[in-house]
């Protein structure tokens, strides 16, 4: 038999006739065979080691959050409860608010003819109201009409030339149907400002001349001098005349036809003599400033 130093140099000196390992890998083969045993050892308490370490750690931080974290986690819950918004009690500010309707009258506008009147305010920055009405009285009710609430606008709403042969006195209006349409601050910032520009319509120059059946004046007479001073022009606008003394005593409608910015327009109206004095007049202008289709191009004629 060899000693083992015999036994190191007949390795150095082995060649493999196959030439597929070289004597170095002969080298390593040897040695991994001598230490298997070994490396399995050292793995298997490298594996315990670990699973000591992570399942300790693991251990430890359970019990330190049974001792303060979940007391801590309880007191952030009931603080969340408190802190945070109730969203369905907040729902109702992001819906627009009701049209608040008053002073609801009836006018006589002719023999056997009234008008019925309710001044409605849109309390709304940011909501058009499209509105169906009538108005109730005793013994029927008008048509339906329809009409465009602006965002914050407060103005008469009307109904004309109801035929009755009497006042009936009481009246009420009802909202057949009412949508609402929302104005983005994406597509408009200051929503006032925009309505404020596009209604920009003013008078001066106002006389009333009252019936006079021995001058020969059968009707009673309104002038005055309308102007556009926005910078927009309008198609058919259309306007609500409030006629005043101390308060409203009736009102008139009328229509222009391709008012354009900058015009003034000299108006004169007649109405039936109902025993009335007109001190001032009020002028409404009724135009959805967001229906583009009521604004006339520049060089449209």
């Amino acid at each position: 038999m060899f000693s083992k130093s015999e036994e190191e140099k007949q390795l150095k000196r082995y060649e493999d006739p196959t030439g597929q390992f070289s004597n170095q890998q002969l080298k390593l083969a040897d040695w991994y065979v001598k230490h298997k045993i070994l490396l399995k050892k050292i793995g298997l308490g490298i594996i315990a080691g670990w699973c000591v370490i992570s399942v300790g750690y693991s251990l430890i931080y359970f019990a330190y959050y049974l001792v303060f974290g979940y007391n801590q986690d309880q007191k952030m819950y009931a603080r969340q409860t408190v802190e945070f918004e109730n969203y369905e009690a907040l729902q109702p500010l992001y819906k627009p608010q009701e049209l608040e309707i008053k002073d609801v009258r009836i006018f006589k506008s002719a023999e056997k003819k009234y008008d019925f009147v309710a001044q409605v305010f849109n309390p709304n920055e940011r909501w058009v109201g499209e509105l169906s009405y009538y108005f109730f009285y005793k013994g029927g009710q008008t048509e339906t009409m329809t009409t465009v609430l602006l965002p914050g606008e407060q103005r008469p709403v009307i109904y004309f030339g109801e035929e009755l042969e009497y006042n009936p006195g009481e009246t009420e209006m009802v909202l057949e149907n009412l949508s609402w349409h929302h104005i983005s601050p994406h597509a408009i910032v200051n929503v006032e400002d925009f309505v404020t520009a596009r209604k920009k319509f003013n008078i001066s120059d106002f006389k009333f001349t009252k019936a006079n059946k021995v001058d020969g004046a059968l009707s009673n007479i309104i002038e005055f001098d309308l102007y556009n001073e926005s910078a927009y022009s309008f198609w058919q606008p259309e306007f609500y005349i409030e006629l005043y003394d101390g308060r409203a005593v009736g009102y008139l409608y009328v229509v222009e036809q391709k008012f354009k910015n900058g015009e003034k327009r000299h108006m004169e109206l007649r109405f039936l003599p109902d025993n009335i004095d007109v001190k001032d007049i009020k002028v409404y202008p009724v135009i959805d400033v967001f229906n583009y289709a009521l604004f006339m191009k520049p060089g449209e004629e």
